[in-house]
């Protein structure tokens, strides 16, 4: 079965086929344990980018919708594959590095590895179809 995630906000902005959009704040944000991620501050907005098929203006009320293995394949990419690079950075150094600070070695390896994978991440994904596939998308409208 496909989940999805359905949030809803403010459009800020909108130009070519996309809009930024201003999450609005949920009875379910208070109960949430991972809202200090959300909104850092009280003044601070949470905005996300979305597919806009809908040609919304500025100030529209939106519902967005945010598909499950999209989340789940993006959290794998940004978080899982780092992790494993970094634990096999440190083995490999362990066993290939003969210096009295091989650990600290290892670590750097371990780092390394990481730090090319988000720039080869970053730069591969900035194209507008990575955007289209992954991103979330505008499901309805209210004009204000």
């Amino acid at each position: 079965m496909h989940e999805e995630i359905i949030e809803e906000g403010i459009v800020v902005q909108a130009e070519n086929g996309t809009a930024e959009v201003a999450l609005l704040e949920t009875k379910n944000c208070e109960e949430c344990h991972a809202k200090i991620f959300c909104k850092p501050s009280q003044s601070e907005l949470k905005t996300i980018k979305v597919n806009d098929s809908f040609n919304c203006q500025p100030g529209d009320k939106v519902s967005f919708s945010v598909g499950g293995g999209d989340v789940l394949l993006l959290t794998t990419m940004l978080y899982g594959i780092p992790l494993v690079l970094l634990l096999a950075g440190i083995f490999i150094g362990f066993s290939v590095f003969q210096a009295e600070y091989k650990e600290l070695y290892s670590f750097l390896l371990g780092a390394g590895l990481i730090a090319v994978y988000y720039l080869v991440f970053f730069i591969t994904n900035k194209s507008k179809s990575s955007f289209n596939r992954h991103s979330p998308r505008i499901i309805s409208v209210s004009r204000i």
